[in-house]
């Protein structure tokens, strides 16, 4: 069962994304960095898992992870969780693989587990961050049910 996630109305193929979140938001409050978590709003939104939420602190350490997971799920299949997906429906966007996909689904770019993230900071500048998501991948393998 998981605790702060509840993925019924998400793509059923995100099934073992959400359970690899739930368990690293619930490691992230056991540890002490993230207090008082409350899921605002869980949804798909252009392909990607969307979360939105509350918390009394942790917040870009909670914020962080979620993008992982974030940019993972748009590379998962919506159908059966195959990744890497390399397929994206036309019309309303859903990541799927070749094995769900319909005739006329568009070939999706390769997935890159490092990306360029631009961070803003408090003084209006910002910087880029490399993002590397092969520890989120490689959790969410391991904790497949």
């Amino acid at each position: 069962m998981l605790k702060y996630l509840d993925p019924d109305d998400l793509p059923v193929g995100w099934k073992d994304l959400c359970v690899s979140l739930d368990s690293d938001i619930q490691q992230l409050v056991d540890d002490g960095i993230v207090k008082n978590f409350h899921v605002e709003q869980l949804k798909e939104k252009f392909g990607t898992l969307r979360l939105y939420f509350s918390a009394d602190s942790g917040y870009s350490e909670t914020e962080r992870l979620i993008d992982d997971y974030t940019h993972v799920s748009a590379w998962t299949c919506a159908k059966c969780g195959a990744f890497p997906a390399d397929k994206e429906t036309a019309g309303w966007i859903y990541p799927l693989c070749c094995r769900c996909a319909p005739e006329n689904a568009k070939d999706l770019p390769p997935f890159e587990p490092q990306r360029q993230v631009e961070i803003w900071l408090p003084d209006g500048s910002t910087r880029v961050e490399t993002y590397d998501t092969s520890s989120v991948v490689a959790r969410i393998a391991q904790r497949k049910t």
